[in-house]
C-alpha cells in the first residue's frame, strides 16, 4: 500500500517551470542486451527492488553531474540528497516473475554497463515484465519489455520492445495504464514520463502523449501520462541540450571577457561564431546572439552558460554576472 500511495503523489505532483532538455522520436531495431547482470539474482527475487547504481562515468543531468542514483521497480530515479523523485521513466510497477530456477530468467530486469559511439552508457532492460495487479497473467501471457538507457553525455532513452497487452485489462488504448483494486475499482496511474531537476522543484519538464504514440508535446505545467504504450522499436530520447553534443568541448583558444561581467562580454575566438545561447544555472533560455559582442544588461546576475556555435565545433563556457 505504501507504494501505491507513493506512485499516486508522484503522478499528482504540479509543475512549475521548464529546463533545457529537447525530446525526439524515433523507430528504430530493438535489441535485447548480452552480457548483462541480472537485478532478480541480485535482489534474491525481491520484486520491489531498489539498486543504486554506481557509475564508471559522469552522469550530466540538468545543471549537475552525478556518478551514481538510484533506479527501482517502478521506473523512479532519483538521486542523493534531493528534493523530489527526479528521473520518472515510464512510472508504473513492473514485476517479474517470481525466481524457481536462477539459471532460467526469462522475466527478469537486466542491466549493462558499456561504450557505443564513443559513449558510455549504462542500459536497464525491464525484460517480460508483469503489470502490477493484471489478472491476464497466467492466462494470456500478458507483459512489456523495455530499456532505460543513461549516456554520460546527458541524453537518456526509452527504448520499447515487444510486449503483450492485447488482453491486459490494466492498459487501455488511449488511457493508460490502470491500478485494479478490490474496492476502489480500477485507478488511473500513468504511466508518467518526466524529467525533475534534482535540486530545484520549479525546472521540470513533462512528457504527454496525444492521439498517438507518434504524437507529443512536452511542458513544464501538467503532469502528462503515456496513454499510448508505444511498439516495438520506438524510441523516447531526452537531449540535454547544454551538454549532449558530442561535439562539446572545452578549448582554451576561446576566451570571454571580463568575466566577471557587469554589462558587456566579447568573446575572442580563432572562428567565426555562428551563434551564442545563454542560459542560466538552472537551464533556463535567456537569450540568443550572433557576433562576439554582447550586451548583457538584461540578464539577472550570477552563473550563466554560454553554448557558443562555430562552424566546425560548439563549445561551452561559464559566465558570472555581477550586480
Amino acid at each position: 500500500m505504501k507504494t501505491i500511495i507513493t506512485l499516486i503523489l508522484i503522478l499528482l505532483t504540479p509543475l512549475v517551470s521548464f529546463c533545457q532538455y529537447s525530446v525526439n522520436t524515433f523507430s528504430d531495431l530493438y535489441e535485447e542486451i548480452e552480457d548483462y547482470s541480472s537485478i532478480a539474482l541480485e535482489t534474491f527475487g525481491d520484486r520491489s527492488w531498489s539498486k543504486e547504481f554506481e557509475l564508471p562515468f559522469e552522469f550530466k543531468y540538468f545543471d549537475t553531474t552525478f556518478t551514481s542514483f538510484t533506479l527501482d521497480f517502478s521506473g523512479i530515479g532519483s538521486f542523493e540528497n534531493q528534493i523530489d523523485f527526479s528521473m520518472r521513466l515510464m512510472v508504473f510497477g513492473y514485476e517479474f516473475d517470481n525466481v524457481t530456477d536462477p539459471n532460467k530468467l526469462p522475466s527478469d530486469v537486466r542491466y549493462k554497463f558499456g561504450i557505443e559511439e564513443g559513449r558510455q552508457y549504462l542500459v536497464v532492460q525491464y525484460t517480460k515484465t508483469r503489470l502490477i495487479s493484471d489478472p491476464s497473467v497466467d492466462q494470456f501471457d500478458s507483459h512489456v519489455n523495455f530499456q532505460l538507457w543513461f549516456y554520460d553525455d546527458g541524453d537518456i532513452e526509452i527504448r520499447i520492445g515487444p510486449s503483450n497487452l492485447d488482453n491486459s485489462p490494466v492498459y487501455i488504448p488511449g488511457e493508460g495504464f490502470f491500478l485494479l483494486t478490490a474496492n476502489a475499482g480500477p485507478i488511473p496511474l500513468g504511466p508518467q514520463l518526466a524529467l525533475y531537476h534534482p535540486f530545484d522543484e520549479s525546472n521540470r519538464i513533462e512528457y504527454n502523449d496525444l492521439e498517438s504514440h507518434e504524437e507529443y508535446e512536452f511542458n513544464n505545467y501538467v503532469t502528462g501520462t503515456i496513454d499510448w504504450w508505444p511498439p516495438e522499436g520506438w524510441v523516447i530520447q531526452f537531449s540535454n541540450e547544454l551538454v549532449s553534443s558530442v561535439d562539446i568541448e572545452e578549448n582554451g583558444d576561446v576566451f570571454i571577457f571580463p568575466n566577471p561581467a557587469v554589462d558587456q562580454i566579447k568573446i575572442v575566438s580563432p572562428e567565426k561564431i555562428k551563434s551564442v545561447s545563454i542560459f542560466d544555472m538552472n537551464g533556463r533560455f535567456c537569450l540568443e546572439h550572433k557576433g562576439h559582442i554582447i550586451n548583457t544588461t538584461g540578464l539577472v546576475p550570477g552563473f550563466h552558460i554560454l553554448k557558443l556555435e562555430f562552424k566546425s565545433q560548439k563549445i561551452i563556457k561559464k559566465l558570472f554576472l555581477k550586480t
